[in-house]
């Protein structure tokens, strides 16, 4: 399988960090399906003696929900997971996420070290980068590394998903496949709706939850 060697990427602890922890996740089924399908689709366009790795570039990774769920699929995938892992960020109001949700979980540990231990199992396949998602995608594209999908699920407002949409295809094109969770929220949708009138794509979504843009035919 391909290698995906990235400079600046957190290094894993040298033991599992902890015991396995039950995931606090808001990952959705159609998450799941969507991201399946996408992998399976790619795979029937790769030429049959073609070993390589799909790369998913996770946009917001938490506590491995999702990685986890790539990492398993009978296709071979990489992950880069791009999170900052830092709950003084979220105790400053500067995410979504409500301190309070996670005040108990990271009041005797550290939020990578329980990512850590969740995806252990499978680390050889995930590259983890502890920085911003511009940050990442930059990091990414500085390796010449080019993902085959990019899927977005940091914060959730309409300024860091079009900052996410837009530094995607600037530094890669229209070819990752760009997806991402919550379309039902405003700012989400309104970010993911305005990329597709901007870069001439629609919008596809399951359950009006899971979001793909797709480019239209020209």
């Amino acid at each position: 399988m391909n290698q995906i060697s990235i400079n600046i990427s957190q290094p894993w602890s040298e033991t599992r960090p902890l015991e396995p922890r039950e995931h606090s996740t808001w990952t959705h089924r159609t998450n799941l399906q969507m991201l399946a399908s996408i992998v399976d689709e790619l795979f029937q366009k790769c030429d049959a003696d073609d070993n390589r790795s799909i790369i998913v570039v996770e946009l917001g990774t938490w506590l491995g929900a999702t990685t986890n769920f790539l990492c398993s699929l009978a296709k071979p995938v990489k992950v880069i997971s791009v999170d900052l892992w830092d709950s003084e960020d979220i105790k400053a109001g500067n995410q979504v996420i409500p301190f309070a949700q996670i005040e108990k979980l990271v009041q005797q540990n550290d939020l990578f070290d329980i990512f850590q231990s969740n995806v252990w199992q499978y680390r050889e396949q995930i590259v983890p980068l502890k920085m911003t998602t511009v940050q990442g995608l930059a990091a990414i594209a500085l390796e010449n590394v080019m993902p085959d999908v990019i899927y977005i699920d940091a914060n959730h407002t309409y300024n860091d998903v079009r900052n996410e949409i837009d530094c995607s295809i600037a530094l890669f094109g229209l070819s990752p496949v760009l997806c991402g969770d919550d379309y039902k929220w405003l700012g989400v949708r309104q970010a993911v709706d305005e990329a597709a009138q901007r870069y001439n794509m629609s919008v596809e979504t399951i359950e009006n939850h899971t979001w793909r843009l797709v480019p239209n035919q020209q």
